[in-house]
């Protein structure tokens, strides 16, 4: 991991520097979004660590994501970017993790090692039925050992993005094909060791097709009302977190108190 220093002097200026880093600098997130989405989704690995108005009336150092630069308040702004590769060894590389130990230098300058598992990420999809019922699916989960509900998921295959991982795997696990996704966010599944951000969707207009279920997967269909779902979650038998974002933001989005 290499830190090197750079000087961003005005807010809304966009920086190239090496090794592919683009930082975007803008006083809105909604500004932000859109370079990010005029380089087809490139996310940077910025990170702002000092900052000060041009009167010297504030300085601060603090260390957040780029995203949040509007939060400053700031003309002059400098900061490292985090713009080569973290050296890593690699001990498993398989067909949908890889395992490794990487050197990272840390915000306080001090340097460590952690065992960290690299993901291509995934999307999950909350299916809305006609009738207004949560297609939920009961799904077989052999790290566990148990039969869980869950919402339709699945890994991104390459160059696919989250729309369309969740339009395919929810063809695939329940065998319906939806009119309409609406993003419901996003979520990192386990930052602490693993990188895998999971962007969850809405699924609404859903007409039956046919299933295409992988050999090793056992699926049955569960469809619930919001309240059996929410149930569930009160219950403790519904334990799967990207399934307790997507009931939870979707219950807040239809005014139901949790």
């Amino acid at each position: 991991l290499v830190w090197k220093p750079a000087i961003f002097r005005k807010v809304k200026e966009i920086k190239h520097l090496s090794g592919g880093v683009v930082l975007y600098a803008a006083q809105s997130n909604a500004q932000i979004d859109a370079e990010i989405a005029k380089k087809g989704g490139f996310r940077t690995e910025t990170r702002i660590v000092s900052s000060e108005n041009k009167n010297n009336r504030c300085k601060q150092t603090r260390c957040c994501s780029v995203e949040r630069m509007a939060a400053f308040s700031c003309t002059w702004i400098s900061g490292v970017v985090m713009s080569e590769a973290v050296p890593r060894q690699t001990i498993f590389s398989g067909r949908i993790i890889d395992v490794g130990l990487e050197e990272h230098l840390l915000p306080n300058g001090r340097q460590a090692t952690f065992e960290v598992i690299r993901h291509p990420g995934g999307a999950a999809v909350l299916p809305v039925l006609p009738d207004g019922r949560l297609l939920m699916i009961h799904q077989y989960r052999p790290v566990i050992g148990r039969m869980i509900y869950e919402i339709p998921a699945g890994r991104l295959e390459v160059g696919e993005s989250p729309k369309e991982c969740v339009a395919r795997e929810l063809v695939e696990e329940t065998g319906y094909h939806a009119e309409e996704f609406t993003a419901l966010g996003s979520l990192w599944s386990a930052v602490g060791f693993c990188d895998e951000r999971v962007d969850l969707f809405i699924a609404t207009g859903l007409t039956e097709t046919q299933s295409a279920l992988e050999p090793d997967e056992v699926i049955e269909l569960a469809p619930m009302t919001l309240e059996e779902a929410l149930a569930l979650v009160d219950q403790g038998d519904l334990l799967d977190s990207k399934t307790l974002v997507a009931l939870l933001r979707y219950a807040r989005m239809e005014g139901v108190a949790r």
